[in-house]
């Protein structure tokens, strides 16, 4: 049967096909009640057409949606139509496990990422009494956040007493046929025996599967085959895969024995339970093998030469039996092969001081930690320690860090082409220091920096997002030339090798999957994009860009005669940490060291209720890519922006879980409710340096009407108490970001209220319009401070340890800022004369600090709407290494 576009199964709305096949077919559909997306799939005669099959059908589907799980498919509704009996699951974007495996095994660390994923969905299930019984890699997919389980419990039925159906193979739909020459079909390659012999089926059979899946994931392979459906049988039943080292040598020894446990015939000897699977696999993903693999390496270092020990991975509680040394080093001119092993290794930084991924600052957002120098041998990388950044290096061939004087508050360190110096940036200024001692030297300032590159003329090529430029100057200091000047913000540069041209970052506002990568000539100043959708370019020897996408580590080969890209994109690494507006967490080195935190994209959030005591409550919103929140007056709507292609303003009503999109021409950002809950307030970026700000009624009705325009980034930030006076924060080329009025009535024309030499952003107005809080960084950090309106005198400072994003209760007694991961709280008293107390923390969480203000307070004064973390994560404290890496390239 197949669907039309437009039909109606209840209250769900069938956009397209997704796919079809013998068991069912699945569509695109909206779901009219909550305006969401969802997939439908329509069940096939032979099942619905059974009255008992259909009741244990529906038995099980309410079982199955019980399940709330990150990596499981989640199934909303099931319902029966016009003879059609259809489930309503939730609509997953990615490619399958299937897909994904035609193109090779799978790299060791996703291995592990992924099984763990998979072995804690199956045991959340075996907990709830229900057994997947058809897990196979087509039941398994692959997206952003990582594995998702499709149709538990639903795979295969048993008989019913009846004896009207033996059995339904498989529900899902399959996209691809698994009969071929030399094939069965392809269930029957991830069966158990004791399925095979029609014995009863329990989570243990589900293990077996899990281990038949997991060897395909590391060789590419899978572990039964057979030219016939009795020899395949035959093979399952009666022997056992050649071991994964067979085929990947460097596998730990550890998941080698977890599959041949998995797989084991007796049920007994397998793994009693999933829980148990997933704690040894992250066992062996912490580096708890490593002790058992030693892999020699010849090294040579400078005049030396001798045999060290690498290991794929160490933590600090290695078995002192099994020390592991790792010397890295020069290489020598008379190698006897061009070809060197790849080597993976860990590096466990301090609990007490993890890297520096937290937000420090409201343009702080997207500040890369972590360089390598050009020979590989010496790593820099920010650290947090007491509440700040702080640079470190460390020597490869070493297991100690030392911190660099001087460099408190740095980030997004870089090293000079001789590997003796460090450029980095610390209180909006650009800097370099000598690593053999010194204080760190500035060199210019750089308002809102965003990565930089040394080149081997001496100079530094930067990007200040103030201006959107990308700019030179001297490694000497100096006053600094603008190279570029973008449409939109320019981040992330790299120096092409013999520096006459400059790769970098271009668009990518929050959401960096929708930027490009572009090459500039400083020869012609000649600038193109090369590649559509990424970040963080940087060169390869081995003749390629490498860059992030998706939270991924991609390449593709470029030649750096044209200065183009040459070929398709090819994914190495996924699942590595990319922060807002798309600082990817790697460095490469010139001869091919690679280094890289894992973690994925930390821009998607999830809008939740948190109290005054940290006590979080998610909302119904979906996750995704969320700018600034607005509250409304009344508490009962939000206004959001969500960060695509393009940024929009949506409104999303808290009582039924519905999203509306009040936005459509331009890209719409930072909205701001008026007092009475009317109208909202937005800015509109409409072309290169033309921006709006421009209102509208918050039902979508009426036209949108342009408030005023401006050739330099504006943002509204807050009206005044009786709705006549926006204040908003602007742009300027001279004084960095200075805090302005726009009155709403009369002639509606902007005046300047506090500009300074200073970054001023994020003007609140007070309950009763005499005072507005604002963000500063005339201290060298930013702080939270209060000035009269409208004559803007008597500055007070509110915060004392660093503050930004600050708001004033609905009952203007108090004052909320975000003092790095912290909610501060600061009684006022105005009625006499202005007085502050002490600030107080209200509660600490893993929320983000998307570019505006990202939280907001409800009426009732307790409650605040926060973006959280999609994935909660611990903090950051291991960094992974990969020597010879450029030899993957070549591949």
């Amino acid at each position: 049967m197949t669907i039309a576009k437009g039909t109606r199964l209840g209250p769900y709305e069938v956009l397209s096909a997704l796919g079809a096949g013998g068991m069912g077919e699945v569509y695109r559909a909206r779901d009219s009640r909550l305006e969401r997306i969802i997939a439908i799939k329509v069940l096939p005669d032979h099942l619905a057409s059974h009255p008992e099959l259909r009741q244990r059908f529906e038995r099980e589907a309410r079982a199955v949606s019980s399940l709330n799980h990150p990596h499981i498919c989640t199934l909303h509704d099931i319902g029966h139509q016009d003879g059609l009996d259809y489930l309503v699951m939730e609509l997953i974007e990615g490619e399958s496990l299937a897909d994904r495996l035609i193109k090779g095994p799978l790299p060791t660390e996703q291995l592990l990422r992924y099984s763990i994923q998979i072995a804690d969905a199956l045991d959340k299930a075996h907990r709830a009494g229900i057994v997947h019984r058809d897990l196979k890699p087509a039941n398994i997919m692959l997206t952003k956040a990582g594995t998702k389980l499709l149709d538990f419990g639903l795979a295969k039925m048993q008989a019913s007493d009846s004896g009207l159906v033996t059995s339904v193979t498989s529900l899902p739909t399959e996209r691809h046929s698994l009969t071929g020459e030399g094939t069965i079909l392809g269930t029957f390659q991830y069966m158990a025996p004791e399925q095979l012999e029609g014995r009863e089926a329990d989570a243990r059979t589900d293990i077996f599967a899990f281990g038949a899946v997991l060897y395909e994931m590391a060789t590419g392979k899978k572990a039964f085959t057979g030219k016939s459906q009795a020899s395949l049988i035959g093979a399952i039943l009666h022997t056992e895969p050649p071991a994964i080292s067979t085929f990947q040598p460097m596998t730990p020894p550890a998941l080698d024995r977890v599959v041949k446990r998995c797989l084991a015939k007796d049920p007994d000897d397998r793994w009693q339970t999933a829980r148990d699977l997933t704690m040894e696999l992250a066992w062996i993903s912490d580096g708890g093998s490593q002790a058992e693999l030693l892999v020699p390496v010849m090294a040579q270092h400078k005049t030396r030469h001798g045999v060290m020990w690498a290991s794929a991975g160490f933590a600090l509680a290695a078995i002192a039996a099994a020390i592991l040394f790792l010397v890295l080093a020069g290489r020598s001119t008379s190698s006897l092969s061009t070809s060197k092993p790849v080597k993976r290794m860990t590096i466990k930084l301090p609990d007490t001081e993890p890297l520096a991924l937290a937000k420090f600052g409201p343009m702080g957002i997207g500040r890369t930690s972590v360089a390598l120098s050009p020979d590989g041998s010496i790593l820099a990388y920010a650290a947090e320690r007491n509440g700040k950044s702080q640079l470190y290096l460390r020597a490869l061939d070493r297991f100690d860090a030392k911190p660099i004087p001087g460099t408190e508050g740095a980030y997004s360190p870089f090293f000079s082409p001789d590997g003796r110096s460090l450029g980095f940036f610390s209180e909006n200024k650009l800097k370099k220091v000598a690593l053999q001692g010194g204080e760190p030297v500035t060199l210019c300032e750089a308002r809102i920096p965003h990565g930089g590159s040394w080149g081997p003329d001496d100079t530094i090529v930067f990007a200040d997002s103030e201006g959107n430029n990308l700019s030179r100057v001297s490694a000497s200091g100096g006053r600094p030339e603008v190279l570029s000047r973008t449409e939109d913000r320019a981040f992330y540069p790299e120096f092409l090798p013999g520096g006459k041209a400059v790769l970098f970052s271009i668009k990518g506002f929050h959401n960096p999957d929708y930027g490009h990568i572009a090459v500039l000539s400083l020869a012609t100043g000649e600038r193109r994009v090369v590649l559509e959708g990424g970040t963080n370019p940087r060169y390869a020897s081995s003749g390629h860009i490498v860059f992030a996408r998706a939270g991924a580590i991609l390449a593709a080969p470029f030649d750096l005669s044209r200065l183009e890209v040459t070929g398709p994109a090819v994914t190495l690494i996924e699942g590595i940490r990319i922060e807002e507006w798309g600082a990817a967490q790697f460095a490469l080195s010139t001869e091919g060291t690679l280094v890289y935190v894992n973690g994925g994209p930390a821009w998607i959030g999830k809008l939740t209720l948190v109290d005054r005591q940290g006590i979080s409550k998610p909302l119904a919103a979906p996750p995704q890519a969320y700018g600034p929140v607005s509250l409304s007056p009344d508490g009962q709507r939000l206004a959001v922006t969500v960060v695509g292609a393009t940024s929009d303003v949506w409104v999303y009503e808290l009582t039924r879980g519905t999203f509306t999109r009040l936005t459509v021409e331009g890209s719409n950002y930072r909205p701001v409710w008026t007092p009475d809950g009317r109208r909202i307030v937005y800015q509109r970026s409409i072309g290169p340096n033309q921006f709006q700000m421009v209102w509208q009624l918050a039902d979508g009705s009426g036209a949108e009407e342009v408030l005023t325009t401006s050739d330099y980034p504006w943002w509204p930030t807050s009206l005044s108490p009786n709705g006549k006076l926006l204040a908003f924060q602007q742009n300027d080329p001279d004084t960095a970001v200075d805090l302005s009025i726009l009155p709403l009535e009369g002639g509606r024309q902007p005046y300047s209220w506090l500009k300074t030499k200073f970054n001023e952003w994020g003007a609140a107005f007070s309950r009763d319009g005499k005072w507005v809080a604002y963000t500063s960084d005339e201290s060298g950090q930013y702080e939270v401070y209060v000035r009269a309106f409208p004559d803007a005198g008597g500055k007070r400072q509110i915060s004392t340890g660093g503050g930004e994003e600050v708001i004033w209760s609905p009952d203007g007694r108090n004052l909320f800022y975000r003092e790095g991961l912290k909610w501060m709280s600061v009684a006022i008293q105005t009625q006499t004369e202005f007085r502050a107390d002490a600030p107080k923390v209200m509660f600490e969480g893993p929320y983000l600090n998307v570019p505006g203000v990202s939280y907001d307070v409800a009426p009732d004064g307790q409650h605040f709407i926060m973006i959280e973390e999609n994935q909660k994560q611990a903090p950051t404290t291991q960094l992974n290494v990969v020597l010879n890496w450029f030899e993957e390239l070549k591949r």
